[in-house]
């Protein structure tokens, strides 16, 4: 079973729905460890308003189980794309911008990419929850 949703990512109402939706299915799911309250939640609270705030309304998120048993986050915007290799941790004194920071923090692994020939981007967060990977038949 997957998780999938679409939405309009500037709905604080949609987010906060998206974000409830998100935690049960990952406490359904995860068979192993689960992160402390709240960093779920502000992984993907983060990277939606990154996508509100730079790429639009639209925001597609899916999460998948890696062949680890790890949670796969990903966040598809139809935004200009983003390089990650322009991109600079905010200062101390800015009011700013961290939320990548933030979001790549939590993370257990953190990853940006445009797609579609920079039209769209997707951010893509390992979550810290596990599920036991399958037995592999002998």
């Amino acid at each position: 079973m997957m998780f999938e949703l679409e939405l309009d990512a500037c709905n604080a109402q949609a987010g906060r729905s998206a974000r409830t939706a998100l935690v049960a299915y990952l406490a359904r799911e995860a068979t192993g460890t689960m992160p402390p309250d709240g960093v779920v939640e502000t992984i993907f609270t983060e990277l939606l308003g990154n996508v509100c705030k730079h790429a639009g309304h639209w925001a597609k998120t899916t999460v998948t189980w890696r062949n680890d048993g790890r949670a796969v986050l990903r966040v598809r915007d139809h935004g200009p794309g983003f390089d990650m290799s322009l991109w600079q941790p905010p200062s101390e004194l800015s009011e700013g911008g961290r939320g990548l920071l933030i979001a790549s923090a939590l993370a257990d692994d953190f990853s940006i990419r445009t797609e579609n020939q920079g039209h769209g981007c997707c951010i893509e967060a390992v979550l810290p929850a596990r599920r036991r990977p399958p037995v592999r038949a002998a």
